[in-house]
């Protein structure tokens, strides 16, 4: 019986070879770099953030300079964030294309274009720059000449003056926590009422009449006075 299934082909699995075109290559090397370009845009984004805490901490320590080259940081790094948006947009493109030569090229041109992007982009990834940029040692300033040369040929004018303006903007608002937390809050006409305090009215007592049997005391001992200084006189 078992004879006839097989001599029928019955229970034999057909293998099927799927086969893998420089088409399949392509796009799977490009998925591969759109998604490490994802991965890089994540980290960069807990930088920004940081470096925006950073600001504030250093402008509460009095330390403007370096303040301000947090925020500088932080416009930089926003910058390579669009460029990253911009190369995955570019490679999202050329997965859905179907040119194969059209693909390769603009996947070559891309990566080679980006390359100084993605180089800027993994050297920015590092949220322990930020911590290293606020601490107060001999390295830490050299670190921060460091970063400011870099970036002295990389943001424009317009770039250093938004971030004096962020800087103002944050200066004032930690100068209003200041001073919310120094001046008392307004008292309420209920409260100011309440605090008053009424003190009762004493009451005071009446005086009270001698009874007769008191005052003729009163007398007696008073004429017995007087008789006494007659005749101590005498």
């Amino acid at each position: 019986m078992l004879g006839l299934f097989s001599a029928c082909g019955i229970g034999k699995r057909k293998h099927h070879t799927i086969a893998i075109t420089s088409v399949d290559e392509a796009v799977l090397e490009i998925k591969i770099e759109r998604d490490k370009l994802r991965m890089y845009e994540r980290r960069l984004v807990e930088v920004y953030n940081r470096e925006d805490q950073a600001a504030r901490e250093l402008l509460k320590r009095g330390e403007k300079d370096r303040a301000k080259l947090a925020l500088q940081r932080k416009v930089y790094q926003k910058k390579l964030m669009e460029q990253a948006n911009g190369m995955i947009d570019n490679l999202n493109e050329m997965v859905n294309s179907m040119d194969m030569a059209e693909m390769q090229r603009e996947f070559a041109q891309v990566m080679a274009t980006g390359k100084k992007t993605l180089d800027s982009i993994l050297s920015q990834c590092n949220v322990e720059d930020v911590e290293r940029l606020m601490e107060e040692t001999q390295e830490s300033l050299a670190y921060a000449d460091e970063v400011a040369d870099l970036l002295s040929g990389t943001l424009s004018t317009e770039d250093f003056a938004d971030c004096d303006d962020e800087l103002d903007a944050i200066a004032a608002e930690l100068a209003m926590e200041d001073a919310e937390k120094i001046t008392p809050a307004p008292v309420t006409a209920k409260e100011s009422v309440e605090s008053v305090q009424v003190k009762p009215i004493e009451k005071t007592a009446a005086p009270v009449e001698p009874t007769e049997v008191e005052k003729e005391a009163v007398e007696e001992s008073e004429e017995s006075e007087s008789e006494e200084e007659l005749a101590f006189a005498v």
